[in-house]
């Protein structure tokens, strides 16, 4: 089980908005093994799940004055992340992926469906795997995979 670290993180990140570099290094230390785990599942590669994760905490450490709310760093902290990885993958995957759908058709999801539907159809991982790597069920992975591929859909239709 997870320790809940969100009080300490919360202090932490108001501490960084007083310019107290330290305090960051310590955000650095309570959240790297899970972001580095995280970035992993997406970029197969240690090395490319080193490289997002060093990129996600310079722009988190450049743009942490834009979070609104300390509580939500970590879940802001993840997003990045999420959108480095996903960003180098279809870079990487454009020729692969570019015939099945296009970058602003997986654009338009909500944040939850693409990041399932990336993980399930573009990283190849079994609706456990994301569950267990999300810490969330596998029926609610199952039911987003259906509503993002319903939203997918309904682009390619025209109907949205």
């Amino acid at each position: 089980m997870r320790r809940n670290h969100t009080p300490k993180i919360e202090k932490l990140v108001m501490l960084v908005w007083n310019d107290d570099d330290e305090a960051f290094s310590e955000l650095y230390s309570i959240t790297c093994d899970r972001l580095y785990n995280y970035c992993r599942l997406f970029m197969h590669s240690e090395t490319k799940a080193m490289d997002a994760v060093r990129e996600s905490y310079l722009l988190a450490y450049k743009n942490i004055n834009l979070l609104k709310d300390p509580s939500l760093f970590e879940r802001w902290l993840f997003r990045i992340a999420f959108q480095i990885c996903y960003d180098k993958t279809m870079t990487e995957s454009y020729d692969r992926y570019s015939s099945l759908l296009s970058p602003y058709e997986l654009d338009v999801l909500p944040f939850h469906e693409k990041q399932i539907f990336f993980l399930h159809d573009y990283r190849d991982l079994s609706e456990v795997e994301i569950a267990n790597a999300l810490g969330i069920t596998q029926r609610y992975v199952a039911s987003t995979l259906t509503n993002a591929r319903k939203h997918l859909l309904a682009i390619k239709s025209g109907v949205v």
